[in-house]
């Protein structure tokens, strides 16, 4: 991410770049288009604490983290709440907290997945708040755009 601000990157946006199921060539390439990292924070470790994490999301707006998505290529819908391990070291994807919704029966993360928008409630899924669920809490990056 400092790479990116002291270089004056920007960031495209998905529907530039988006996921094909083949091997292809970087297409990386200097755009006039998209937006450009202003500073980045990084939260890192916020086990325990998601009251910070849903604070981050109310003021900054969306962050990445990483989880264990093993068991997601099975998700049918609903919010993922138990079956998770949330281990540092089982950590192996990345995705996009873009919400969450308090006031919903169980309350929960709106989550972005990577894996297009035949992935479950079109491309998002929905993994309980408080309980580090699928390790969601153990390493979060977020940063400011101009």
């Amino acid at each position: 991410l400092m790479w990116l601000a002291n270089n004056k990157i920007k960031l495209q946006p998905a529907t530039s770049y988006p996921l094909v199921l083949e091997t292809q060539m970087c297409k990386l390439k200097k755009s006039t288009i998209g937006v450009q990292v202003a500073s980045n924070y990084t939260c890192d470790y916020l086990v325990g604490d998601e009251d910070t994490l849903l604070s981050l999301l109310a003021y900054h707006g969306p962050v990445a983290v990483a989880v264990n998505a093993l068991s997601w290529q099975y998700y049918l819908g609903g919010v993922i709440q138990f079956h998770c391990d949330g281990s540092p070291q089982n950590l192996n994807h990345a995705v996009q907290i873009i919400g969450y919704d308090l006031t919903a029966p169980i309350p929960h993360y709106i989550v972005r997945n990577s894996w297009g928008t035949t992935y479950g409630d079109n491309g998002y899924l929905y993994l309980a708040v408080g309980s580090n669920i699928c390790g969601l809490a153990t390493e979060v990056t977020g940063l400011d755009v101009v």
